[in-house]
């Protein structure tokens, strides 16, 4: 899987870079019932984590950044879960500390 759209690496100022919105794909294996099932990451305008510091590293140091795919209780929805908590994806971007 991977991107389907946006998520392109910009340069923002001299020492930051920002993500594009976008949409990802993640495929995993159901460790539950062993079968393929995607995860949706959708990083969207707002997300805190767009802007990236990258001062801590030299300019020939290479850095990976990566989108990855978290689920935590979100709180109760009646709607969505019935009253009870549900699961909900949490998008995380990160880098590697310099």
């Amino acid at each position: 899987m991977g991107v389907v759209t946006g998520l392109k690496v910009n340069p923002k100022e001299l020492t930051k870079v920002e993500i594009d919105p976008g949409f990802a794909l993640n495929r995993i294996t159901d460790p539950d019932n062993n079968e393929e099932i995607s995860q949706e990451i959708l990083v969207s305008d707002t997300h805190p984590n767009r802007v990236l510091d990258l001062s801590g590293y030299s300019t020939s140091d290479q850095i990976y950044i990566s989108v990855s795919y978290m689920e935590e209780l979100a709180d109760p929805d009646l709607l969505k879960g019935g009253g009870k908590k549900f699961m909900c994806g949490k998008k995380r971007i990160s880098r590697p500390a310099p």
